[in-house]
C-alpha cells in the first residue's frame, strides 16, 4: 500500500506530506516514510501491535505450533 501511495503522490507532485497512521495505516505511513526520503516531513502513528508477540494468539504460542517446527 505504501508503494502505490508513494507512487500516487509522485503523480501528484507532492513532497514533505503529512502522515497520521493508525492500524494497518501505521504500517502503511512508516513504510512510506522509511522507503520514500524527502517525501514524509511528519509521521504520526498509533493503534498497532508493538511487538511481534502480540500477534500470536495465546493458544498458538506454545512449542506444538511454533513457526520454528
Amino acid at each position: 500500500m505504501s508503494q502505490d501511495a508513494a507512487e500516487l503522490l509522485e503523480q501528484l507532485d507532492t513532497q514533505n506530506i503529512r502522515v497520521v497512521g493508525w492500524s494497518d495505516g501505521r504500517v502503511t505511513g512508516l513504510d512510506l516514510a522509511m522507503n520514500n526520503r524527502g517525501l514524509v516531513s511528519k509521521l504520526v502513528i498509533f493503534g498497532s501491535n508493538f511487538y511481534f508477540e502480540g500477534l500470536i494468539p495465546d493458544e498458538l504460542s506454545d512449542a506444538e505450533y511454533s513457526a520454528d517446527g
